[in-house]
């Protein structure tokens, strides 16, 4: 069985010359290594001469459903593995994601992956333990399925947001539905995910809000089956109940931040609280853009939250 594994990118040329070098060093021979660069600005496409990889840079950033489409389209291989450019693999990493499909005939194969901030100086994959489980969901940072079955569902929804979130699980929900099983490996498709440093205060809440967003359309779209993953109820309760909306866009609470960056327990506390708060106001924002309707009665609550909005301060 052929395999065609396919690498969205953007502005990532460092660590994905190490993603793509790991992946020239595999154990097996009839794979090829799709890389769709989404209009990156760094020296991605210099870097990536250096290797034989199927390369195509797209003219204007369209975010990473679009270029894993992109990448369907070109593939020759039966089997397509999805990999991010930030994930560096075994080299048994094709084999195994191959021969578990030969072994289990049609499913959905999960791969985990080992986070890191950085990438160790000795790589050792053999006792390498994942700590980055991924229940009942399809992410493409180590995943792999048929090509019919991804034409069969359209691939990735180009129209779920363009570059926050969702997109595999809306994927891996639509391929479910087709009656394909979901199969976890542990010991096997092993590979590291380099997480990087923590982003910044500002980029952290822009991707909390604009997930929130996606949140509510992936809730919209699967009921409580997406409720389970997206967990958007949660996140308006606990902004509701904490009244985030009167206190977390103050301008005091990056000083708060900064002052118990040094505290662990603190500092995560008050970054899932800002997280919680964003979040809320991306669902709110989306339930007034599909005016309110929902599968979830997520409107009970919102009137709750709005209410309590009026006596404090606006959402700005």
């Amino acid at each position: 069985m052929k395999a065609s594994v396919i690498i969205p990118t953007y502005n990532r040329a460092k660590i994905l010359t190490k993603c793509v070098a790991a992946l020239m060093e595999q154990t097996f021979d009839d794979y090829e290594v799709i890389v769709v660069d989404d209009a990156s600005t760094d020296d991605t496409v210099e870097r990536m001469r250096r290797y034989p990889v199927r390369y195509v840079r797209l003219e204007k950033r369209s975010g990473p459903a679009h270029a894993r489409n992109a990448g369907i389209e070109m593939a020759k291989g039966e089997l397509i593995i999805f990999v991010d450019s930030d994930v560096i693999v075994a080299p048994e990493f094709v084999r195994d994601h191959v021969e578990i499909h030969e072994e289990r005939g049609d499913i959905i194969l999960q791969g985990m992956v080992y986070h890191v901030r950085e990438l160790p100086k000795r790589l050792s994959f053999r006792y390498l333990i994942p700590n980055g489980i991924c229940w009942h969901v399809f992410i493409t940072q180590n995943a792999s399925v048929k090509k019919r079955w991804l034409l069969e569902v359209g691939g990735f929804d180009e129209h779920l947001g363009a570059f926050m979130g969702y997109h595999d699980l809306d994927l891996g929900l639509r391929l479910q539905e087709l009656g394909l099983p979901m199969v976890h490996t542990f010991r096997r498709c092993r590979a590291y995910h380099v997480d990087g440093p923590p982003v910044e205060l500002d980029e952290f809440i822009r991707k909390s809000y604009e997930r929130g967003k996606t949140a509510y359309v992936f809730v919209r779209r699967f009921g409580k089956r997406g409720e389970r993953i997206a967990h958007t109820r949660k996140a308006l309760i606990i902004s509701h109940v904490l009244k985030t909306e009167r206190w977390v866009e103050g301008r005091g609470i990056r000083r708060v931040v900064a002052e118990f960056a040094c505290i662990s327990p603190i500092y995560q506390l008050l970054k899932g609280i800002i997280r919680y708060h964003y979040r809320a106001k991306g669902i709110l924002e989306a339930m007034h853009l599909w005016g309110g309707q929902n599968t979830l009665n997520l409107s009970a609550i919102r009137g709750k939250y709005e209410s309590s909005s009026r006596s404090g301060s606006s959402w700005g």
